[in-house]
């Protein structure tokens, strides 16, 4: 038996790699988008879960995914898993299928809850609410973020990538992200009248914000006085920060004697330049008098922020906000502002 002679031509081409490559499809924009958000959802998850542990008195669950009624540890315990697995997602889009199904199947368990408390949130205040703005659950900005995140990891995923594209797609998200998620609070929790029966109200005030606008600073005072005098509150608390604090407390003062508020029941907290030390005076305060039950009014803006760092200063409250008369457009660098003193509130348990 002999063998065929064959030549160079008759030898079947070679491929190139590269080339075959190029005939595979690319992941579309829309791709980057959900791993983009996916890094969003689970780095803030990991860090409103370390807040609360290095804070008794924060509530995770008040400011970003709440599984409420599962118990804590089974709720911390959830949503670490799906923020670890949604980072590897983000970083590692080809990674192993039976994780990315373990991390769609935890989305849209996670999801589902998020939907269900949204939908007991407008069940609650449809037959509560007078009338006006219809109130706006946060639960309902997080279960968004969840939405967009779900089609990359059902998605069968894509061998080929534009590097540069992704990368420049998914900053933009995480930036777009990053913006919203402040502005979503401001309106979501901000907005929310959430009034009751309290020991205390307490109004806390810039004092540069009031010389600017002490139109503002009057529409506070009054407010807290308005409570007072309703019953739902027994003594104003009066908070001055900024870098003329005094100034601020004594204005403060003035405008709670014009408004025939007797000074057994008005409080003058010690005055402090940074919103935390203004808050660390008035949980003395709160403390000292054994207070249980406090109010805080304020522009619906600066509310969340307040919030937030009375939970680190170990004592929650209830928020009213206040009618605002500034148009949008004027309220733009508050805005801006504000925040990034939100964003910087909530990174202080890794900055300090």
């Amino acid at each position: 038996m002999g063998f065929e002679r064959r030549t160079l031509h008759d030898l079947p081409p070679e491929v190139d790699e590269d080339e075959e490559s190029v005939d595979e499809p690319a992941a579309p924009g829309w791709f980057a988008v959900t791993r983009g958000a996916a890094f969003f959802v689970g780095a803030v998850t990991l860090l409103v879960l370390y807040s609360e542990m290095r804070f008794p008195h924060f509530t995770a669950a008040t400011w970003w995914l709440d599984l409420n009624p599962v118990p804590k540890p089974a709720a911390r315990g959830a949503l670490a898993l799906l923020a670890v697995l949604l980072l590897l997602f983000s970083f590692f889009p080809k990674a192993a299928p039976a994780l990315r199904r373990l991390a769609a199947l935890c989305t849209v368990a996670v999801l589902g809850v998020t939907l269900w408390h949204t939908w007991k949130f407008y069940q609650h205040v449809s037959g509560s609410h007078p009338g006006g703005e219809l109130p706006v659950p946060f639960t309902l900005h997080a279960a968004g973020c969840l939405i967009v995140i779900l089609p990359g990891l059902m998605a069968p995923g894509w061998e080929r990538s534009n590097f540069f594209k992704d990368f420049l797609v998914g900053m933009a998200t995480i930036s777009t992200c990053v913006a919203a998620f402040p502005l979503a609070q401001f309106v979501c929790l901000g907005k929310l009248d959430d009034r009751c029966a309290a020991d205390a109200v307490v109004v806390f005030v810039d004092g540069g914000e009031s010389e600017k606008n002490p139109a503002a600073l009057a529409d506070q005072v009054r407010a807290a006085c308005d409570l007072y005098r309703e019953g739902k509150a027994h003594k104003v608390i009066l908070a001055g920060r900024g870098e003329s604090p005094e100034a601020a407390q004594n204005k403060l003062r003035q405008l709670a004697a014009s408004e025939r508020i007797p000074d057994k029941d008005v409080v003058l907290s010690t005055a402090a330049k940074e919103m935390e030390g203004s808050v660390a005076a008035a949980a003395k305060i709160i403390d000292e008098q054994k207070l249980s039950k406090v109010l805080v009014t304020g522009q619906y803006y600066q509310l969340p922020r307040i919030k937030l760092c009375c939970q680190h200063a170990g004592f929650d409250v209830h928020t009213v906000p206040i009618r605002e008369k500034a148009r949008l457009q004027e309220l733009r660098p508050a805005f801006v502002r504000e925040a990034t003193a939100l964003w910087m509130s909530y990174l202080q348990p890794l900055l300090k």
